[in-house]
């Protein structure tokens, strides 16, 4: 903990001052031009892999930068909040790139590029497994997963979105 309170101690007192007028302007609001989907994994850290600067990426961190599929009607089929982020995104933001950004050594993707073993077992949903150790609600989609853009494409009915790419 003392290493965090001194990191702020040291941004309000070191860094802060050349961003002070940036974040004055960011206050009015945001208008970033990609949504940014990553992993939470701590070794991730999206404004310094794309060099921008506060503002410029809207940015959902997951563990595995894993995106549930839409259902037939439109829903998620998972958590809510990564369909929240990316409806907000689309939506209100009206982002014009999407960037689903992955890397080495992922843990949550492990069970993707490895055979499955014997320890792990099938949920009730065809192409899901829960490895051992974990929650029951955390699944990797191994196949029968829908890309991102059929996802958007099937909810564009709803959206007033327009892609610039």
């Amino acid at each position: 903990m003392r290493k965090l309170i001194w990191g702020i101690v040291e941004f309000r007192e070191h860094e802060l001052p050349q961003y002070a007028r940036h974040f004055r302007e960011l206050a009015g609001g945001q208008s970033p031009d990609t949504l940014f989907i990553t992993c939470a994994d701590s070794r991730v850290v999206p404004n310094l892999l794309v060099s921008t600067d506060p503002g410029e990426l809207f940015t959902m961190r997951n563990v595995g930068n894993l995106v549930p599929p839409a259902a037939a009607d439109g829903l998620s089929t998972g958590d809510l909040s990564e369909a929240s982020a990316i409806e907000y995104a689309v939506t209100v933001l009206r982002v014009a790139n999407i960037v689903i950004c992955g890397h080495s050594g992922c843990g949550a993707m492990r069970p993707c590029w490895r055979p499955v073993r014997s320890t792990m077992r099938q949920t009730s949903r065809p192409g899901c497994i829960t490895p051992p150790r974990r929650s029951p609600g955390w699944r990797t989609r191994l196949r029968n997963t829908p890309s991102l853009r059929d996802t958007i494409a099937s909810r564009r009915s709803t959206c007033s979105y327009s892609s610039s790419t």
